[in-house]
């Protein structure tokens, strides 16, 4: 088999949300990998599927027809297909590329559309500083600075 020039990788971020990830090159070839790929998680996916072009590092087509065709078929089934990863770049890319991106929903990146589209990031967030490696569990202590007292007064002693 012969390397086309791209990399794509799906993400399935639960049943309302999938994720296609494209890297490299955006060709006549490789869009229709692309659109193939889509439209085989048109019948998986009950929700939205974001087409992520922010590591395609060269636009060699202008010509998305095939994209477009997925497109609408994920509509008529009530899948919506939106595009990420192209807000920094837009206006470096030639006049046929917009012209048939902007029949897509964009967001600036994957997780601008996720928040949108589901409401939530799948990422853990952790708050608070790191702990170190011994760290200890359970409550935050709660004594005061002069030793021996909290914040309702003396500790008893045995």
């Amino acid at each position: 088999m012969r390397f086309d020039g791209a990399q794509l990788s799906l993400e399935v971020l639960g049943p309302r949300l999938r994720v296609i990830r494209m890297a490299g090159v955006l060709d006549r070839v490789t869009v229709t990998r692309l659109a193939a790929l889509t439209e085989a998680q048109i019948a998986r996916c009950a929700g939205h599927i974001v087409i992520d072009l922010d590591n395609v590092r060269y636009f060699g087509t202008d010509d998305l027809d095939v994209l477009i065709t997925v497109r609408d078929a994920a509509s008529a089934a009530g899948v919506r297909v939106h595009l990420a990863g192209l807000a920094a770049r837009e206006a470096m890319l030639p006049a046929g590329i917009i012209g048939a991106l902007a029949q897509f929903s964009r967001f600036p990146t994957v997780e601008q559309a996720e928040r949108e589209l589901v409401g939530r990031l799948t990422t853990v967030v952790t708050g608070g500083a790191p702990r170190g490696r011994y760290a200890r569990s359970g409550p935050p202590r709660t004594t005061d600075k002069v030793r021996g007292t909290r914040p309702g007064g003396p500790l008893r002693s045995a």
